[in-house]
């Protein structure tokens, strides 16, 4: 993928999947980055270190398994805090 995502659509894209993440942006507090670009993708890891075998790993890149259990969803009003 050429351009960046956002976080909540690569989780939509490529849920259940492992996923090469490169030219990311992140917050200091948060577990994932605000935007991304996917640079490989694969159903399993064996499989997504496959294709990075090929291209060689880039520097500053990250591994990650997009879980579908964790989607971010959106905060109910009755979870605001006060």
């Amino acid at each position: 993928m050429e351009q960046r995502l956002p976080w909540r659509l690569i989780q939509e894209y490529f849920q259940g999947q492992w996923v090469e993440l490169v030219d990311s942006e992140w917050k200091w507090n948060s577990a994932h980055p605000s935007l991304a670009r996917v640079r490989h993708h694969a159903g399993s890891r064996r499989e997504l270190m496959q294709q990075i075998k090929k291209d060689r790993l880039q520097e500053g890149s990250v591994l990650l398994f997009i879980n579908p259990a964790q989607l971010s969803l959106p905060p109910s009003k009755s979870s605001a805090v006060c």
